[in-house]
């Protein structure tokens, strides 16, 4: 049996430098928060006065990272096996050191994420709908244990909170993943007929199948279009047969 593996790993190194333009920050930089248990009104994350002037603003904004869903490394993994007349290929791309914040870096893309963004319009996920992704009041569930310090998202609110949706750490994201970007299975078929009559030396069938399966920790989108937080059209599977005809 020959093989061919071959290895190939990108790293890029980008940093941007903070850059302040009249009264706001480009929209690389973000608010710094902490996840804190919650205060009397419910679970919401707790913006810190970076100044000190009691009070929060855009003068509280700093850094979090650089150039957000942009991936500081990206790898590939690629192999070819034959036996015979077959022939299977594999690929495996990935990235790391991707980290991105739901809702965009700008905070406008929570519609469709966060709950009722929009009151009576949009969609609600089902990780939403499962109590423990979520901190529900002890006097509305009968159980303590609903206020959940640690939960998905804050106390949900009947349209848009502007606390809830600065961008900060509390949404801080990590989209690195690996895919099963392609896999093929050719086979090359030689029939003497048809060198004769048609003069065709030989023909490769092959098929080929694209984003089989992907592994992240994002899981509710795919992890290449973290950025926008679920607004766009999902990466699709594609499966198709080719046929080569070799004179």
């Amino acid at each position: 049996m020959k093989y061919i593996f071959i290895l190939f790993i990108a790293f890029i190194s980008i940093y941007s430098y903070a850059q302040k333009s009249g009264d706001y920050w480009n929209n690389r930089l973000q608010i710094v928060s902490f996840r804190l248990p919650p205060p009397p009104i419910g679970y919401q994350p707790k913006l810190k006065d970076i100044n000190g002037d009691g009070k929060i603003t855009d003068d509280d904004k700093v850094p979090l990272f650089a150039y957000s869903g942009v991936p500081q490394l990206m790898y590939g993994i690629g192999a070819e096996f034959r036996y015979k007349s077959w022939t299977l290929n594999v690929l495996f791309k990935g990235t790391g050191r991707n980290k991105f914040l739901y809702g965009g870096s700008d905070g406008k893309s929570f519609d469709g994420y966060m709950p009722f963004n929009q009151k009576d319009k949009g969609n609600i996920m089902t990780i939403a709908y499962n109590p423990e992704n979520r901190w529900i009041s002890a006097e509305y569930s009968g159980n303590q244990a609903t206020e959940n310090p640690n939960a998905r998202f804050p106390r949900l609110y009947y349209g848009k909170n502007e606390n809830n949706t600065k961008p900060s750490t509390f949404w801080m994201g990590d989209a690195r993943y690996l895919r099963l970007q392609e896999l093929s299975l050719a086979y090359n078929l030689k029939v003497p007929a048809l060198q004769r009559i048609l003069g065709i030396n030989s023909m490769n069938i092959q098929l080929m199948c694209e984003n089989l399966a992907v592994w992240d920790s994002v899981k509710i989108f795919d992890p290449e279009q973290a950025t926008s937080c679920g607004q766009a059209y999902p990466l699709p599977a594609r499966y198709s047969l080719q046929l080569y005809l070799n004179f």
